[in-house]
């Protein structure tokens, strides 16, 4: 462990050992020793949160302007629950329009979503790429790659086509987040397996800006909070090379979400979804908790976030 924590790469047969056999209090204290030497503060990132669904509805602008946070430069679409009903030529339209908005970050779609629209449209994933970055995609959520270990003895499967395209997309220039999806079923084997995955992309083309541990429905009827726990502080240890460990709704992962900021996890994201206000409210609420029990985040954009919906 000690090793790990200054600087040299785990490899799989190690990281599997250390799942089955080390303390949960020697791997928190390993895990929380790494990110203090990479991160000296934990973050706080905002994006304003859309579904898929709203604009069959609505103009994008009239969106735009409904849901306006002037400190917030960050945008996430989200898929429908069923099939999209959004085009190519929709969705050049609404990433277009944020970027005129001026949007840093304009994240949507996703490997799967941009899989669909090749197929639909009947051109390459390229040339579909291309054209949602022209428009103004700068980012992709880690959907569809939660698991990434096809079938034995079938070489063209689900994870390696997500793969390939997430390697064509970080050469394009675009970022994404990558994740662990965790089920209690799951072998040790496997996850190390996609987390090797992860991490040799990474190596490759630098283009995953952020992780996070993703929980299957199972774990709903099985609170296991050690087991959990146990998988983002070897994630943390593994991915010596991917920069942001994010806890993305701590208004529901609860305790989950606390401990894994104390033991791996550098930042918290919140999707400002106007539809689930009170969402945002406990997550800020949550996080102010925190800092007055001594953890650090950055404050300014706390501070300026917590006056807007917390009147504090």
């Amino acid at each position: 462990l000690q090793d790990t924590v200054n600087g040299q790469r785990l490899s799989i047969a190690n990281a599997l050992r250390l799942a089955l056999e080390a303390r949960l209090s020697d791997l928190g204290l390993a895990a929380d020793l790494m990110r203090r030497r990479m991160f000296t503060r934990r973050a706080v990132t905002y994006a304003l949160c859309f579904h898929e669904e709203q604009f069959l509805e609505e103009d994008p602008r009239q969106l735009q302007a409904a849901a306006a946070l002037p400190e917030c430069t960050s945008v996430s679409i989200l898929p429908s629950e069923g099939e999209s009903s959004l085009s190519l030529e929709d969705y050049t339209e609404v990433l277009s329009s944020f970027r005129e908005d001026e949007f840093t970050e304009i994240e949507a779609l996703g490997i799967p979503g941009i899989q669909r629209l090749a197929k639909e449209e009947d051109l390459t994933f390229s040339e579909v790429l291309d054209q949602l970055v022209r428009a103004g995609l700068s980012r992709i959520p880690a959907w569809g790659g939660g698991m990434l270990v096809d079938p034995q003895g079938k070489e063209h499967g689900a994870a390696s086509l997500w793969m390939r395209g997430m390697q064509e997309a970080h050469f394009k220039g675009i970022r994404s987040s990558c994740a662990l999806l965790v089920s209690p079923h799951d072998r040790w084997q496997d996850r190390l397996t996609h987390l090797h995955r992860l991490r040799i992309l990474q190596d490759h083309t630098s283009g995953f800006n952020a992780f996070s541990i993703l929980l299957s429905r199972d774990w709903s009827a099985i609170p296991d909070t050690e087991s959990q726990l146990r998988a983002i502080i070897i994630a943390r240890l593994f991915l010596d090379n991917i920069p942001s460990f994010q806890e993305l709704d701590l208004s529901r992962t609860g305790i989950r979400g606390l401990l894994n900021l104390s033991f791996g996890s550098n930042a918290v994201r919140i999707l400002i979804d106007n539809d689930n206000e009170e969402a945002v409210t406990d997550s800020l609420a949550m996080l102010q908790l925190l800092t007055e029990r001594g953890m650090e985040f950055q404050q300014d954009s706390l501070d300026i976030m917590s006056s807007h919906f917390l009147g504090c």
